[in-house]
């Protein structure tokens, strides 16, 4: 079923970090593909930021709605999952992190 808005409301705009290095392939793949899925019908903007030590202070601060993250460090891991905000890992090279996560099917690649 899909919601209706109500007429004359504009919907309002999400903000979604992206936490994603952008040298490589890979990185610049998947902002790619978020902003394929994300136009022209969600009103979202984004925020792109290569994950580091204070990557979540400074994101924070621009209230995010939700992120979106390559968390490969156990610290920036730690934090995420105590954020109150929905989050979702991209990133497989840590084990048993507790975060939703979407990693690629390297058999079928």
């Amino acid at each position: 079923m899909i919601a209706k808005r109500k007429l004359g409301r504009k919907p309002s705009v999400k903000r979604i970090a992206v936490l994603v290095s952008v040298s490589s392939g890979h990185g610049r793949g998947v902002l790619m593909g978020v902003h394929r899925f994300a136009r022209p019908t969600k009103p979202w903007v984004f925020r792109t930021r290569a994950p580091g030590p204070d990557t979540l202070d400074v994101d924070m601060a621009w209230k995010p709605h939700g992120i979106i993250a390559q968390a490969s460090d156990p610290t920036m891991t730690e934090g995420l999952t105590r954020l109150s905000i929905p989050v979702v890992s991209i990133s497989d090279s840590l084990p048993n992190v507790n975060l939703p996560h979407i990693i690629s099917d390297s058999r079928a690649i």
